[in-house]
């Protein structure tokens, strides 16, 4: 007979019950590999984190949500969170430095003469804007 236990437990029957509980659920953006957690901000490569700065977070966050920003809109982060945006390098090298020295991938790509681009293993996103960008046979 099959039959349901009721001690065990499973990750979905715990969201439910906090969700009820009055626990409040963090929200949570996902692009391939990477994650960020809202409230407050932290980042995760899998289960591991990666731990940012807030204007660094702030960075890495947009191009998450828009897969990539213009010099433009890096200016307007900047600030807004009352930073030089002349050191909007500097920024970006210790982002990458805190990836590729925990064995993780380099997160930004660089559009010379345009701003920044997310780059992320697995990002599906990523891999339809590269096959919506190839040409179609007919």
């Amino acid at each position: 007979m099959v039959g349901y236990n009721l001690l065990e437990s499973s990750a979905l029957d715990q969201r439910a019950r906090d969700r009820f509980s009055g626990v409040p659920e963090r929200v949570s953006l996902s692009c391939g590999a990477l994650t960020v957690l809202y409230d407050p901000l932290e980042f995760f490569v899998g289960e591991q984190q990666v731990f940012l700065s807030p204007l660094e977070g702030a960075i890495l966050e947009l191009l998450m949500r828009h897969g990539r920003a213009s010099s433009k809109a890096l200016i307007e982060t900047f600030e807004r969170e009352g930073a030089s945006a002349n050191t909007l390098d500097v920024h970006v090298y210790r982002i990458r430095r805190k990836f590729t020295g925990a064995g993780h991938f380099d997160p930004i790509e660089t559009v010379r003469g345009w701003g920044l681009k997310l780059r992320v293993p697995g990002n599906d996103m990523q891999r339809f804007h590269a096959a919506a960008s190839l040409p179609t046979r007919m």
